[in-house]
Parts: structure tokens; sequence; C-alpha cells
């Protein structure tokens, strides 16, 4: 029962009922889903903690250590509203995780609860789609307009982005998303199974790969790179990805929008990025230790309740960076660390004298990484530090390594000082990176 509920949370949580169905309209249904599931799901959670110690679980205890860190900056000046409000909303996120690594607990349901997802993805992705396409009319959904200027002529071009509903209201959170999931569609494409299947998954691929399109997010083409690069290189070896980068990049370059393939850090919104990193930078620099607190827009900061000429702070734009400026030095290592565990513990499987065992876990394994490493890459563009489809990706990639039986056996990643270690210098190597590149675009500009 518990299963069942979670895959009725994730659809609840893609495909948002109450957008497509008016009278649903405030009726929180993911919310109730959730608890249900985790009243339902108790037992498998207790039976998850007790023969998973936690000392074994990186990603969990950083999960865990980032809740710890956004209530610590609002305590420390004694605001227990902000602490209540802040640990609240991130608990709920941290509920979902919980629940997807304690019932995504065998191979079966991995691979199942893969196919739902990528079934959801489908549904959110049709129905936006029709509505860019004013095929059907929600009044829930709407289709954002943006604008470039020209360089050659200077005039101001006006062109519409395809995005999502919910969590997914953005077009660059939209394409991220379907970036993460294009690997794991190949996977099922790739798969043995019923003709008909593989043709649903090669047009599943074709409809996201269209959306991506539509979205015109600079971020989302860099993490569909970085996905699909990974997965090349992992399933087939260097050599043969560099042959299919040369292949297939020209053919993406030709597929996808002009805007959405000019990565640029001097001008537009590459350059605009640039400069709220430095700004975060500050920020980080301010709050250190604590960090400032979490960034999470009030009830009063909604645009129709602000005051003349009163403008709302943009985000770092930078999952990472806005951890670290957020939740300070503890809080924004833990986050590093939580991507930089879930994609270590993945390559370990992945070493030439490690066999995974189980058939389709081993074909798994190259598609996994590759969706893993596509959103790690998205959120270097994108503030997604509190949301669930982050930890939802943390959170396959943790119940991929619990399912996958190698022989030999693979020792258990263990949270100690050795590792805590590596994790400290990923994260003081990744500040000291971001440093000096926003340093240099400064003095370059």
């Amino acid at each position: 029962m518990g299963f069942f509920l979670f895959l009725l949370v994730n659809a609840a949580l893609f495909v948002r009922p109450a957008e497509i169905i008016p009278d649903l309209l405030g009726w929180n249904i993911y919310l109730f889903l959730i608890l249900a599931c985790a009243a339902a799901s108790l037992p498998e959670v207790v039976r998850y903690f007790l023969t998973h110690p936690i000392d074994t679980q990186p990603v969990t205890l950083c999960v865990f250590g980032i809740l710890a860190a956004i209530a610590l900056a609002p305590l420390a000046m004694m605001d227990f509203e902000e602490t209540l409000r802040t640990g609240v909303y991130f608990l709920k996120v941290v509920v979902y995780y919980v629940l997807l690594v304690s019932l995504v607990n065998a191979p079966g349901r991995l691979r199942f609860f893969v196919g739902w997802l990528l079934a959801c993805c489908l549904v959110l992705t049709a129905i936006t789609l029709l509505q860019y396409h004013e095929v059907i009319e929600l009044q829930t959904l709407k289709t954002l307009t943006d604008s470039q200027v020209d360089r050659a002529t200077g005039e101001v071009l006006y062109f519409n982005r395809l995005q999502g509903s919910g969590i997914f209201q953005d077009p660059n959170d939209m394409c991220m998303m379907l970036a993460a999931a294009a690997p794991l569609c190949l996977f099922l494409l790739f798969e043995k199974q019923n003709p008909a299947l593989r043709l649903l998954w090669g047009v599943e691929l074709a409809l996201f790969i269209y959306a991506i399109a539509l979205t015109r997010s600079r971020g989302g083409f860099l993490a569909l790179l970085a996905g699909m690069g990974v997965l090349a290189w992992r399933r087939f070896g260097w050599r043969r990805t560099l042959a299919l980068g040369c292949v297939g990049l020209p053919l993406l370059l030709l597929l996808l929008d002009s805007r959405q393939t000019s990565i640029s850090a001097s001008e537009g919104t590459g350059r605009t990025r640039v400069q709220e990193w430095s700004d975060w930078m500050m920020e980080f620099r301010d709050h250190p230790l604590l960090g400032k607190g979490m960034s999470l827009a009030k009830e009063e900061d909604d645009p129709k309740e602000r005051l003349p000429g009163q403008e709302l702070k943009h985000l770092a734009h930078n999952s990472f960076l806005q951890a670290y400026a957020d939740t300070g030095i503890l809080g924004g290592t833990l986050f590093l660390g939580a991507f930089f565990f879930a994609l270590w513990s993945m390559l370990r499987l992945g070493r030439e004298e490690i066999h995974v065992a189980e058939p389709t876990m081993r074909r798994l394994l190259p598609f996994m990484l590759g969706a893993v490493a596509a959103y790690t890459v998205g959120l270097l563009t994108l503030s997604l530090c509190y949301v669930v489809p982050t930890y939802l990706v943390l959170g396959l990639a943790v119940a991929f390594v619990n399912v996958a039986v190698c022989q030999p056996a693979v020792p258990a990643l263990r949270f100690d000082v050795r590792v805590l270690g590596r994790c400290a210098v990923a994260g003081v190597a990744y500040l000291a990176a971001m440093y000096v590149f926003v340093r240099l675009f400064i003095n370059w500009a």
C-alpha cells in the first residue's frame, strides 16, 4: 500500500490535477497523499533504517544535516517564527526523500518507479505542449513571453517559452527535469521489450527533446549535454563518446534554438548570471558560518502585495552557491556533498573489477549516472536547493546503490573522517573555482 500511495504522490507532484480540473483548486492533494503514504509506510521506513546503518548513508546524512543547517541561522538570531516556517517547509521535502529511499527497495520496484516517473513526465509534457500550441486552453497554465536584443539590428525580439505547472512553472526548471529524464527514457528505449512499448519510449524521447527546445533554456541545454556525455562515456568509453559527440552535437545544435545554444558569460543572461554569483558570494562572505537564512519567499513577497518600486532580490541561479550563502559553510558543504556522494557511490559500482549481479541494474547504471550528472550540472545555473525534484534525483541515486548487488561486494561508503575530509576538499575547491571565475570575469569585463 505504501509504494502504491507513493506512486500517487509522484503523479500529483508532476501532473497537478487541480491545475487541469479547476474544481479541484484549493484541494492540497499532494499533502494529503504524502501524509497518507507516510502513515502507511512507517513499518518499511523503520525497517529501512534498522537494516541500513546511518553511517553507511552519506547522502541521507547530508540531507538531514541540511535540515539542521536551515534552522541554525534564524535560531541564532532568536527568530523562532522563521525557524519554524523554513524548518517545516524543508521537513516536507525530507519526508519525500525518506519515503523514496525506503520504499524503492528492490530492483523491480526501482525499474517500475523509473517507468512511472517517465509516464508522469510524458503527461506533463503532453499537456504543456498542447497548451503551448493552443490546442487546449487551461487557465492555470501559461506560456512565458521573453525577449532578447538582436545583436545585428538592435531590434527587440519577443518569443514564447514553454513552461510546466506547479513546481515546473518556469522554463528552466521544466527543461532541467526533462534533461535528467532523457537518459532514463533512453534506457527503457534500449531495453528488450514489446515493440509497442519501445515505440512509446521513442515518441516520448522525441517529445522531451522538442519540449527542451521550446523552453529555450541554456542551463537545461548544458544539463542535457552533460547527461548524454556521461551516459555515453560510461556505456561506450571515451573514444566512442568523442566520435558520437562529433556527429550528435552538430545535429543537436541544428535542432535547438540559437538562443539556447549561444552560451556566453559576457552578454545577455550569461552576464547577469555571473553578476548574481558575485553578489551572492558577497552574501556568503558576510555570513560564512551559519548563512543569512533560507531563501524562501513569504506571503508578503507576492508580486501583487509589493509596494510600488519594491523589488525582490534575485536568487543566485546556482544551487551550490545559494546553499552556501543561505546556510553557511556547514549547509553549503553538505548540499554539495550530497551530490558528490551520490555520483561517487555510483561511479564505484562502474569500476571494471566490479560486476553488478542483477542484469537490469547493470544495464541501468550508465543511464542513471547520466540522469544524476545532468541534474547536477543544471544546478550550476538554477537555485533549486529546497525543492522536491532535487531530492528525487538524490533519492534515485541512493535507491540504485542500495538495490544493486555487486560481485565482489562493494564496501559501504561510510561517513567517517576520511570521507568527510574529501567532501570538505570538494567544497573548498568549488568555492575557490567560483571565486576565481567570477573575479576573472569582473576584471575582464
